[in-house]
């Protein structure tokens, strides 16, 4: 079994419609970091020793901390092992053109996020395509009150019946250790991809160093460690760095009355 933990960064609001200095972010950035059950553990416990060393009272959160502390901790991430993870980073203005496209003004946060975990449970399904018995994961998603749990456990339910995954949706809050690793992987994301309000720099110091986490490109299905994926033509420093995984992945999204349209079979 594996333990999977989720966090975001960014927002789910449609403020980035505004061109002011009070827009929201262009992205919205989801991470997943999938530990085996029996490394958890390990991980945490690297976790509270970095925190200890820097004699840091509170966990620790991408936003709230030092550029020294976020530098540590990110050096440990990159020194750690036994955890893969999946980026899924949606650049929401791709969102504003479908609604043009089918006559709705905007998605609200709640249809936003559901079509952003879609994308993410397909790529578990292409990751781990070759498993020939059933695997289990239990997903712990970082409590949002904005939003409906139960419309994703059944998107996830949906991904269960066809293949040999099995998803357990719950929730969890920062205290959770691992949530923090997740926190850092999003955070550093769109730092490197959504311009800063003030001086309209991005800031890819961060993301320099997870590189290898974030994104691991090997021909063969298995061993993959990362797979990231990017909802709009990357210009920029990470152009020669990331390989787009969106066309042979998972095919075309469309949006219709009834939500996103999810052909499963695409992942195979």
């Amino acid at each position: 079994m594996y333990k999977v933990f989720i966090d975001e960064s960014g927002d789910l609001g449609n403020s980035f419609l505004n061109d002011d200095a009070n827009r929201g972010a262009y992205w919205f950035v989801l991470s997943a970091i999938i530990i085996e059950e029996n490394y958890v553990n390990n991980i945490e416990t690297e976790i509270v020793t970095t925190k200890e060393k820097l004699n840091k009272k509170s966990d620790f959160h991408f936003k709230k901390d030092t550029h020294l502390q976020r530098n540590i901790f990110i050096n440990k991430i990159v020194q750690m092992k036994n955890f893969r993870s999946i980026v899924i980073a949606q650049d929401k203005m791709v969102l504003a053109n479908i609604c043009k496209e089918v006559n709705k003004e905007k998605l609200n946060s709640q249809e936003i996020f559901e079509h952003v975990a879609t994308i993410l449970f397909k790529e578990f399904l292409y990751m781990f395509k070759n498993e020939t018995v059933p695997v289990t994961f239990e997903m712990f998603f970082e409590e949002n009150n904005k939003l409906d749990y139960q419309k994703i456990s059944s998107i996830a339910n949906d991904f269960s019946k066809n293949s040999n995954l099995n998803f357990k949706i719950l929730t969890c809050d920062k205290r959770c250790k691992c949530v923090q690793i997740a926190d850092y992987l999003a955070s550093s994301i769109l730092q490197a991809l959504d311009e800063n309000k003030i001086d309209n720099q991005v800031d890819t110091s961060y993301i320099d160093k997870l590189i290898g986490k974030l994104y691991n490109y090997d021909l063969r299905p298995f061993p993959n460690i990362a797979r990231m994926s990017m909802y709009r033509l990357v210009e920029g420093p990470y152009q020669h760095r990331i390989k787009l995984l969106s066309s042979h992945a998972y095919g075309k999204f469309e949006y219709d009355k009834q939500g996103w349209t999810r052909n499963i079979q695409e992942c195979f």
